[in-house]
């Protein structure tokens, strides 16, 4: 066999020689000034598309209002804005399906088109037609402007300064547990926060059916309104002007009913949460969302504690489903309670009069009244055949210094009681869908009225004087007088030169607003 070591020394050569060559030009490479960069992922949440809406329309109505919601069901609105014209450009939205209707806004907002779904891609201009059928580009012209949504039943819309000092937006939540904050003078959503914040596409964003915990509004050290809401976990605070999420709590219990403990100040100095079904009462920071402290009360709280300042004395009452009234320091600690044999059916109530300060509670048969100090009972007022439900309202409607509580009963009564003489002053009927009672000067005359929600129409206004129907609003489709009540809450707030009166519309599909008459003008039935 040949000898093979000088045909091995030749390859070892070359191998090297290879080697070095590879290594100068690698580090060329990396030397080299314009080599380009590996490229980078782009990251997701960046990446949005456009839509062009289109739809028929009539010549004679200018205004419509589009929305985009996530969902067949417009739980989830993406998009809620009054347009002029028939064609909408929509920017930022995330790929994927959507939804969409149109609705004509000429003074209220009309009945919706249906919704038809549309696919949003990335680098194409999604485009889509609606051909609004005759009978949904219609609009009943009121008298007055308003407006409606389709956020679902909510059944305690509240007013708060979201965006200014001098004028109110509102805030609700549904049946769903979802949040809306919305424009007093259009109705278009402002924000919305869903019971279920990370829930991912395809999943449930829902309370599953649970009784919705009611937005706590509370100032910030700015002086403009946050917001406290629950979610799946516990309860978080909203910036009220954006909805941008500011703290939020994880709690062990279900947050059932809270409010913001003020005691007079500009700012809230805590806010009280119920939770673990009315039995647990907790006191948390509004501006760091530190639970404070957390209080074992006994049996289920009706509705929410009312805070409460006397004689420099600060203080929670709180009533029980099991008959006990407690009056809670502001640090949560106890410092007194009664109990009465029968059941109590609303939260209590605190009415500082000319005389007497007392504590106000709906019981089976009328209102029982306890003396601030001690809670011993001050006196009963028999309503004979029903008793009070939902919220009590107090008020000193003629402004004589002597506060009134209204009260609407099982039967769908409207209740007027003077504090002085604990007095019936007037009774109206046809609150049957009621939960409490709104109040504003309908006719000018100094008085104030006292509104409700009725089962056949959106709202009815009794005199404060003396309890005469002044004024009504009907509904379009007024519900079958065989459905149960709801217990509606309406709501006022001004915006601007008027004042707008907001409540879920008699079939439970919405809130509405419409405007209340000008002072000194005698309202008139729309």
């Amino acid at each position: 066999m040949p000898n093979s070591r000088p045909l091995k020394k030749i390859l070892l050569s070359f191998l090297v020689a290879l080697s070095l060559l590879l290594f100068v030009g690698d580090a060329r490479a990396q030397r080299r000034p314009n080599a380009r960069p590996a490229p980078q992922p782009t990251p997701q949440a960046s990446v949005t598309a456009k839509i062009r809406l289109r739809w028929s329309g009539r010549t004679d109505i200018p205004r419509y209002r589009v929305q985009v919601a996530r969902d067949a069901q417009f739980a989830d609105i993406a998009v809620d804005n009054v347009v002029v014209g028939r064609e909408v450009v929509v920017t930022d939205l995330a790929p994927g399906r959507y939804f969409w209707r149109v609705a004509p806004a000429a003074q209220e907002t009309g009945s919706f088109s249906e919704a038809k779904p549309i696919q949003v891609e990335t680098g194409v201009v999604n485009e889509s037609t609606i051909s609004t059928p005759q009978q949904t580009a219609t609009t009943r012209v009121v008298s007055s402007a308003g407006w409606r949504t389709t956020t679902g039943y909510v059944q305690k819309p509240l007013a708060a300064h979201l965006r200014s000092a001098t004028s109110y937006d509102f805030v609700g939540v549904n049946s769903d547990g979802m949040v809306f904050a919305l424009d007093a003078s259009s109705g278009m959503a402002l924000w919305t926060a869903r019971f279920r914040p990370n829930a991912r596409r395809g999943e449930q964003t829902g309370n599953g059916g649970a009784q919705p915990f009611t937005p706590v509004i509370f100032n910030s050290a700015q002086g403009l309104a946050n917001v406290l809401v629950a979610f799946d976990a516990g309860v978080r605070a909203l910036e009220g002007a954006t909805g941008r999420e500011l703290w939020r709590v994880q709690l062990e219990e279900e947050a059932t009913s809270g409010v913001a403990a003020d005691f007079g100040q500009q700012t809230a100095r805590e806010l009280v949460v119920i939770a673990g079904g009315g039995k647990t009462m907790l006191l948390i920071n509004p501006e760091s969302g530190q639970i404070i402290n957390r209080t074992k009360v006994g049996s289920n709280v009706i509705g929410s504690p009312v805070p409460f300042v006397y004689k420099n004395v600060r203080g929670l009452a709180l009533a029980l489903k099991d008959g006990t009234l407690q009056v809670r320091a502001e640090d949560g600690s106890l410092s007194v309670e009664t109990k009465i044999n029968t059941k109590f059916t609303t939260a209590p109530v605190f009415v500082q009069g000319p005389y007497v300060a007392m504590i106000l509670v709906g019981m089976e048969k009328g209102l029982i009244a306890f003396d601030v100090s001690d809670l011993h009972p001050l006196g009963k007022i028999d309503f004979s055949r029903d008793g009070p439900r939902g919220t009590l309202t107090v008020s000193d409607l003629d402004g004589d210094g002597a506060p009134e509580v209204i009260a609407v009963t099982d039967s769908g009564r409207v209740v007027a009681i003077s504090t002085i003489t604990g007095q019936t002053t007037w009774v109206a009927e046809g609150a049957t869908d009621a939960d409490s009672a709104a109040l504003a000067d309908l006719d000018g005359d100094g008085v104030q009225d006292v509104l409700v929600a009725a089962r056949t129409k959106f709202a009815l206004g009794f005199s404060g004087r003396d309890g005469k129907l002044l004024w009504a609003a009907d509904e379009e489709s007024p519900r079958a007088t065989s459905v149960q009540p709801t217990a509606r809450s309406l709501v006022i707030a001004k915006t601007g030169n008027s004042s707008f009166l907001v409540g879920s519309d008699a079939t439970s599909t919405g809130l509405r607003a419409i405007e209340l008459p000008r002072l000194g003008q005698r309202a008139a039935s729309q």
